[in-house]
């Protein structure tokens, strides 16, 4: 994809997350979402028809639109939901937050992003290990967390995360790590998430726009016309840039001279960024394809992505 970027001047203020991610926990006023409390303004942009409500589900471009909507966001135009939802109540943040602004008089509209599930899939694979020992990674946290007993992964053995039809085999057979409906914060499918941000149902989500990750800026161009937006390019936003860059396979990856990709070995440790899974293992089989028709079917009928022959 070919975003466009930034002036040059201006790049250092995107360099990391523009956005807080993961907001369900209120601290203001009971609301059940703390990147919409009541002190956070409901305008219109000059010449826009709503106030935007961006809900971002991992891993589908989310950054980067929050990125381009930053300044939005801080003049009160736009709302960046976050990844909405980890406590359980993501439909209820949604739905308090367009209560808020439309008792004032301001119309919202509701607008995600969603992505192939295929290339969703080895994104979530490509991503655990690329940013293995950060906070990044909410699958590398819940493989070594809560699911640890089960799938045996750690720094020093990748157990189920070795290759992407491991990975996917262990996510059918545990149905915590495909529904959101027991264990929100650690929910790993992409309709899971889709649900436990917005509702209980793909079609309880309502949203009145969606982004695709495939087709990212020529979405967000209609979404800025549809909804009369100050006309701004969509920067390309690096997942995972935001955070200690010398502790991190993704750093070690992007920016060589910068990281050091044998962090984990220093002090006794017994994890490299070599040690990550590559290539081979990160592609699909008839067997991965096949079980991701089964656990993302509703993502496939809901937005029109197509099933691999």
């Amino acid at each position: 994809m070919n975003h466009a970027r930034l002036p040059r001047q201006r790049r250092g203020a995107f360099v990391g997350f523009c956005s807080r991610h993961t907001c369900s926990r209120s601290r203001q006023l009971g609301l059940p979402n703390d990147c919409c409390p009541d002190a956070t303004p409901c305008r219109l942009a000059p010449n826009a028809s709503h106030h935007i409500l961006f809900v971002h589900v991992e891993k589908t471009g989310g950054s980067s639109v929050e990125c381009a909507a930053r300044d939005w966001a801080q003049a009160g135009y736009w709302t960046s939901m976050g990844h909405v939802g980890t406590d359980g109540r993501g439909d209820a943040a949604l739905r308090a937050c367009r209560r808020r602004c439309e008792d004032a008089g301001v119309p919202t509209a509701v607008v995600i992003s969603v992505r192939d599930p295929y290339s969703y899939w080895q994104s979530v694979h490509r991503f655990a290990w690329r940013a293995a020992g950060t906070r990044l990674s909410a699958t590398y946290n819940a493989l070594t967390s809560e699911f640890r007993a089960s799938t045996r992964v750690s720094r020093r053995e990748p157990g189920i995360l070795a290759t992407l039809p491991s990975l996917l085999g262990w996510v059918e057979a545990t149905p915590s790590a495909v529904s959101c409906s027991s264990n929100f914060s650690r929910c790993l499918s992409l309709s899971g998430r889709i649900k436990r941000a917005c509702g209980g149902t793909l079609s309880g989500c309502a949203a009145d726009f969606v982004l695709h990750t495939e087709t990212l800026e020529r979405d967000w161009s209609s979404l800025v016309a549809r909804y009369g937006l100050p006309a701004t390019p969509l920067p390309h936003v690096v997942p995972g840039s935001g955070y200690s860059k010398n502790r991190s396979c993704h750093c070690a990856l992007d920016r060589p001279r910068r990281c050091d990709p044998f962090w984990g070995r220093r002090g006794g440790g017994s994890f490299s960024c070599s040690d990550a899974p590559v290539l081979a293992a990160t592609q699909h089989t008839a067997a991965t394809r096949a079980i991701i028709d089964r656990v993302e079917g509703e993502v496939f009928n809901g937005f029109g992505y197509a099933h691999s022959r």
